[in-house]
Parts: C-alpha cells; structure tokens; sequence
C-alpha cells in the first residue's frame, strides 16, 4: 500500500478455463484484515474492507478498491491479507443450445 493515495487497487482472477465452462455466475466473498504480527491496523491505515466478488460467464478477471488512510507517521512497510472465501460456480458447461 502506499499512503500517499486514497486508494489501493486488487485484481482477482479466475482460470480462462473456469470461466468459459460457466454456464451462470462465478463469486467469492473477500475481506481484508490484520495479520497477527502486522503493522498495519484497520481504522488507522486502511479501512476494512469485505463484500462480494462475481464473475460472469466468459469475464476472467475482477477488480476493487480498499480505501488507504494517509498518516504522518513514518513506517516501515506494512502488510494485510486478503481472505477470499465461499467460493460459487455455475455448471461445468454451458447448457446445450437447442437444434433448429
């Protein structure tokens, strides 16, 4: 993270090969927190952040902002974790088209 900007942006990905077979919406939850021995505190340098991530059928990739809190402290690097969760998929393949 870098203090000087309002926000930090995460990109998450899923296989082409996942994502070509769904047939409906792929997600996972995702929430960001403190590691036990971390220096960087929610409230403080971030804010925590959690929700929902979902993928369409064919989409590979999603992005989303954790907000950065800019202190006058000055600090070394800080780390937190991303935790993604409950993962959802769609069938393994698309629903066969009907013939014409």
């Amino acid at each position: 993270m870098i203090e000087n900007q309002p926000t930090a942006t995460i990109t998450v990905g899923i296989a082409d090969s996942a994502a070509s077979h769904a047939a409906s919406v792929t997600g996972f939850n995702y929430a960001f927190h403190e590691l036990r021995h971390s220096r960087a505190t929610a409230g403080s340098d971030y804010t925590a952040t959690s929700g929902t991530l979902m993928f369409g059928p064919g989409e590979t990739t999603k992005m989303f902002t954790i907000p950065i809190t800019d202190d006058t402290a000055v600090e070394g690097d800080e780390t937190i974790a991303l935790t993604l969760s409950n993962p959802t998929a769609g069938p393994p393949w698309p629903a066969p088209r009907p013939r014409r």
